[in-house]
């Protein structure tokens, strides 16, 4: 009994062997490239008898919308088994078909399936169609601290905390010169971790022209040490609402350093007179990975002579403190905006910051504000001069605050009611003056021989 069982199942193998049947094809196909212009385009895909018996009687069709003309060709008769046959696929790429995707990356796109059907087995492959993107980079480089890096697919860039920071961005148009404009153009650069998002609009660009953008951004202090995905991308939509553009992925790594203290904040009068006494506050905080028990404070300004520090300062680490200078202006001969600098020294010795501030100082006079097209030195924090009446002005962190301050004016100064009373008596001496000439001009001997001659016959 067992034995009749097993030939029974080798002869329903047998049986069944000659009707297996089996048609493979590539699994995607696409239509267009990268550097696939609007237009006519073709491709081709295999498809291959895997089963055990002749194939025939093939039909070809596709889900891909009517727009792009999809058409088959070299379609076999038949495929005996082992056989495999290529298939042309010609459709139209429309001049409206997108370069890139929302997010602004060169891709092809799925335009659907093709189906392949025989008298006994069938197959599908994905049909995808791509064309060229004309919006392009040409050059980005992250500027910081004097320096900069290039921003290219997939680098990590070395950043500190405390870096005021550039994206600079040359973006060209690489359309032929009869080609298209690319119009409502945005670059932006984004890291969600970082808590970066910006972006910055770019004219439209004629077709082979180029341009150069930047976007100014800067980390948080309270960022952890580790390696953050920043992108960078740009979009546009040529003439005929095409969408092209690109897109940049690299990364920034942060790095305290274990002696780190930056300026948090300089708080000072904007204006004073000579001999006057100034109060300077300088904010300070740790950002290093280690406590600071030796940290110095210093103020330097040349013109001024002025050269003060405070030292042996103890800060923590993520903690502030803050640090208080008496300032003696010289008595005479050193108007006009003065610059100082302000600068903060670590355990190191080695200065892990410095800012720039400046006081408008006045001899003999009350002090007047200068316009804020004054020079202004390199610096990225410079108090700005304003109008009278301006409130003093507190700098750091990239940031102005303002905090209420008088100022005096002549009306309610010593010098008004004495002038005053000199005006009062230059009037009254004028009246008499006045009183004693006019009579005597009157009276005048030419006068009186008129009134005493007769009347002409």
């Amino acid at each position: 009994m067992k034995k009749l069982t097993i030939i029974s199942l080798i002869l329903l193998i047998l049986l069944s062997a000659p009707i297996l049947a089996n048609l493979t094809s590539d699994v995607n196909v696409t239509l267009g490239n990268e550097g696939q212009e609007a237009g006519v385009v073709q491709a081709q895909f295999r498809i291959t008898n895997t089963g055990n018996e002749t194939l025939s009687n093939f039909t070809l069709s596709t889900t891909a919308s009517g727009v792009y003309a999809i058409q088959f060709s070299g379609i076999p008769e038949n495929l005996t088994v082992g056989q495999s046959a290529l298939i042309t696929v010609t459709g139209t790429i429309p001049l409206s078909f997108h370069a890139v995707t929302p997010e602004c990356v060169p891709s092809a796109f799925s335009l659907g399936t093709i189906s392949i059907t025989t008298n006994t087995s069938s197959a599908q492959t994905n049909l995808f169609m791509q064309r060229a993107n004309h919006l392009v980079f040409q050059d980005v480089d992250i500027e910081f601290n004097g320096g900069s890096e290039s921003f290219d697919e997939g680098d990590t860039i070395d950043l500190e905390l405390d870096s005021d920071i550039t994206l600079i961005a040359e973006i060209e148009n690489d359309f032929d010169d009869d080609g298209f404009d690319i119009e409502d153009i945005t670059l932006f650069i984004e890291s969600d971790e970082l808590d970066i998002n910006e972006d910055v609009d770019v004219d439209d660009l004629r077709a082979d022209r180029d341009v150069i953008e930047e976007i100014s951004f800067d980390i948080d202090f309270d960022e952890d040490d580790d390696t953050y995905p920043v992108s960078v991308f740009v979009c546009g939509t040529d003439e005929n609402q095409a969408r092209h553009g690109s897109r940049i992925n690299a990364s920034f790594e942060i790095e305290r350093e274990d002696d780190f203290v930056i300026i948090r904040s300089l708080d000072h009068p904007q204006q004073a007179s000579c001999g006057q006494q100034v109060t300077l506050r300088v904010g300070i905080e740790n950002i290093g990975e280690d406590n600071q028990d030796d940290v110095t404070v210093q103020v330097l300004n040349d013109k001024l002579r002025i050269n003060e520090e405070v030292s042996g300062i103890e800060v923590e680490e993520d903690d502030t403190e803050n640090v208080r200078f008496t300032l003696s202006l010289p008595s005479q001969g050193e108007e006009g905006l003065s610059y100082f600098e302000v600068s903060v020294l670590a355990d190191d010795g080695r200065i892990t910051d410095t800012q720039t501030g400046s006081i408008q100082i006045s001899c003999g006079e009350e002090p007047s504000v200068p316009q804020t097209t004054s020079q202004q030195p390199p610096q990225r924090n410079v108090a700005q001069p304003a109008v009278v009446q301006q409130p003093t002005l507190v700098l750091g962190d990239n940031r102005i605050y303002a905090t209420t301050s008088s100022s005096q004016s002549f009306r309610t100064s010593g010098f008004y009611i004495p002038f005053l009373i000199l005006l009062i008596l230059v009037a009254i001496v004028a009246i008499l003056i006045m009183a004693r000439v006019l009579p005597k001009k009157q009276s005048s001997p030419e006068t009186q021989k008129k009134r005493r001659s007769p009347p002409k016959q």
